[in-house]
């Protein structure tokens, strides 16, 4: 049997990443012949297939050898908040949807598994995005607001509330984690404080979120500041939040292998994140 999955594949997001890895390597240990949705734009990262060590190739030549489209767990089918060009919108289909309408074509199966929907803001997507979700064989997301923005939008077919797949992964990770991916134990106490690179955001922490951890860090000298991001970001990043804590001196950990993000978390104390 053989699969093909799909998400949001074609960056370097930490959780993202994760659960790519998860779900593939579930699969693998069943037997079945699993890859991931390749095109020259937004098909699998050369990121995710440097670290899940993953060489296989698809091309649409192969769906009608292909049995089902597995979408896996992620935020990403919905909108981001705000006003959007058509061009993003266009991109965002093409991105996620247009492997659908390839399968819905031939009459194969697609499951759509532990995803965050909604809100359906766009026609064009939202269009798209409800005809998949009505086609789809099972839904299950993971939350009741999804099952919410799913159903508003004019979602008929069953939706099932799980869980986030988040929450089923650690014993996952512990077996999976290389065991040559280490880290050097230090007395110190860790805080590891999650950077981001969108504007908005890092307005936002930096006005509501650094006074407070300053004042931790002041009032809590035994803590030593990480910062760290969840993705592949350019140096300019990681240097706008040192300078918000300097007087710290803070250890950055350049983001670039997951699974030693894994291990690094694992040795926290304190994650701050938004």
């Amino acid at each position: 049997m053989k699969v093909l999955l799909h998400g949001a594949t074609n960056g370097s997001n930490f959780g993202d990443f994760i659960f790519a890895a998860f779900f593939y390597r579930e699969l693998q240990e069943r037997g079945i012949d699993a890859r991931f949705y390749e095109n020259r734009k937004y098909g699998i990262s050369e990121y995710f297939r440097k670290n899940l060590n993953y060489s296989k190739t698809w091309s649409l030549q192969e769906i009608e050898e292909t049995d089902a489209l597995v979408y896996i767990s992620g935020g990403y089918f919905c909108e981001l908040p705000g006003p959007h060009s058509i061009i993003s919108e266009i991109k965002d289909i093409r991105r996620y949807l247009y492997i659908a309408k390839q399968f819905m074509k031939r009459n194969k199966p697609i499951y759509v598994l532990w995803v965050g929907a909604g809100p359906f803001t766009n026609e064009k997507f939202s269009k798209l995005a409800v005809e998949v979700l009505n086609y789809a064989k099972v839904i299950t997301v993971r939350d009741e607001e999804s099952k919410h923005y799913c159903e508003s939008a004019g979602v008929t077919n069953n939706i099932m509330v799980t869980t986030d797949t988040a929450l089923l992964i650690k014993d996952f990770l512990n077996d999976y984690i290389k065991p040559s991916v280490d880290i050097k134990e230090k007395k110190e106490k860790r805080m590891v404080f999650h950077i981001d690179s969108n504007k908005e955001v890092t307005h936002l922490i930096e006005e509501k979120i650094v006074p407070v951890v300053k004042r931790f860090l002041v009032n809590h000298p035994d803590y030593k500041l990480y910062l760290s991001a969840d993705g592949v970001k350019s140096p300019h990043h990681y240097e706008r939040y040192r300078n918000y804590f300097k007087e710290f001196d803070p250890i950055v950990y350049v983001y670039d292998n997951p699974w030693l993000l894994c291990k690094r978390l694992e040795k926290a104390d304190v994650v701050i994140t938004t």
